[in-house]
């Protein structure tokens, strides 16, 4: 990370590239450095650190808390008359990847 860093500073400042784009790389970039090495980050990334712990670890368990309730209604219409297993099959394994996939 921190020789992409490097590499971004060198960039020519009358390149095409927009002041936005790099400060938006170099601000992500480092996000990234300061979450594998929080050690080694800066103070301003450690807060926005410690800031998304503790707003990501109650968005969790909400999170799947709602994908249980879905695998729950998903194995009670299994049980209903005239609905096909695979279709419930494939809720729940959608469910199970997550919205990434």
């Amino acid at each position: 990370m921190r020789a992409q860093l490097a590499e971004l500073e060198m960039i020519p400042a009358g390149t095409a590239y927009p002041k936005t784009s790099t400060r938006t790389l170099r601000d992500t970039l480092r996000h990234l450095s300061a979450k594998a090495d929080p050690e080694t980050a800066d103070a301003e990334s450690k807060a926005t650190l410690d800031k998304e712990r503790t707003v990501a670890s109650p968005l969790r368990a909400v999170r799947g808390a709602v994908i249980e309730a879905g695998r729950r209604e998903a194995l009670a219409a299994r049980r209903e008359p005239g609905v096909p297993p695979y279709v419930v099959d494939r809720v729940i394994r959608r469910l199970d990847l997550g919205p990434a996939h």
